[in-house]
């Protein structure tokens, strides 16, 4: 290398060292040349990584709502819909809470251990998304019932489904990668509440949800039994029956009971006694979850 050359770089690479320790730093002129040629060299390796992650992060409409969506017009609101595969990616359970449509894959699987062993047990869930996750498996109406299970979305053969006994309501088929949706009912119209009695369970029909608080109206009972609510029985249910407290019981299947007696009516135009002859007077059941009321008490 000429002399002129070598003599121009040696005071090139003079003015990139500091002057007392001959050593570049983001002081001097020098440390923010080598700062940024780094910089740039990092960014240049790592920003087509950085882009393609990015645009992994963005979601298109299709992924955040609730698809199928003509589904939801075809579901009874405040009725219990569940998913017969994995929630991950399409969580239609978590989305159908905003069309007023309660999910069966919630957190009260995996935060209450008693109730995820319970299910687990006899087989009725499944775990998905490497175990962080769990969704109901195919079963008969009249098992996912008691849970307050009236429809059902799977991806797989109908034909399964409709010999376990549900009734196919709606299918939808994708054109792109996504495989198709079916929408099945139960024959019989489940709602999350129940009534066991001596007779056996019926569902009752008339019932109100707002916010943290459930209204449901019994019908007139000839005889003692139990009101079963398809939540977990949580720490913060209060349960009223006809205005009076009353102790919230909890099953094997972990869910709120609520023992109610007939209320009798006095006959009409006599003086007597009530008797429980006839069936009494309608009631109504009242939950209502605070689970903070008594946090200080």
């Amino acid at each position: 290398m000429p002399p002129f050359r070598l003599r121009a770089l040696s005071a090139f690479l003079d003015g990139l060292l500091d002057s007392s320790t001959r050593i570049a730093t983001r002081h001097n002129l020098g440390g923010r040349v080598l700062l940024g040629i780094t910089a740039a060299l990092c960014l240049g390796q790592r920003g087509y990584a950085f882009l393609k992650q990015m645009d992994n992060a963005t979601s298109t409409e299709k992924w955040t709502l609730f698809q199928p969506e003509r589904f939801l017009t075809m579901m009874q609101p405040y009725t219990r819909l569940a998913t017969l595969c994995d929630p991950v990616p399409w969580s239609q359970d978590t989305k159908a809470y905003r069309h007023q449509v309660l999910g069966s894959a919630g957190r009260s699987i995996i935060l209450n251990k008693a109730f995820k062993d319970y299910l687990q047990k006899r087989g009725l869930i499944e775990a998905g998304f490497s175990g962080m996750t769990y969704f109901f498996r195919p079963a008969p109406p009249a098992v996912l019932a008691q849970f307050g299970i009236r429809y059902c979305i799977t991806s797989g053969p109908k034909e399964s489904l409709e010999q376990l006994g549900w009734v196919l309501r709606a299918q939808v088929t994708y054109t792109d990668k996504y495989a198709g949706w079916l929408l099945f009912e139960s024959p019989v119209s489940v709602t999350p509440f129940y009534f066991v009695g001596e007779k056996g369970s019926k569902f009752l029909q008339e019932y109100r949800l707002a916010g943290d608080k459930v209204e449901i109206d019994l019908p007139p009972l000839v005889a003692a039994g139990e009101v079963v609510a398809t939540f977990v029985a949580q720490p913060g249910w209060k349960a009223f029956v006809d205005g009076r407290p009353t102790p919230i019981q909890r099953g094997e299947d972990c869910f709120i009971r609520v023992h109610v007696e007939p209320s009798p009516q006095r006959p009409p135009n006599e003086g007597g006694p009530a008797t429980l002859a006839d069936p009494g007077r309608p009631q109504k059941v009242v939950l209502i979850y605070e689970p903070y009321s008594n946090a200080y008490l």
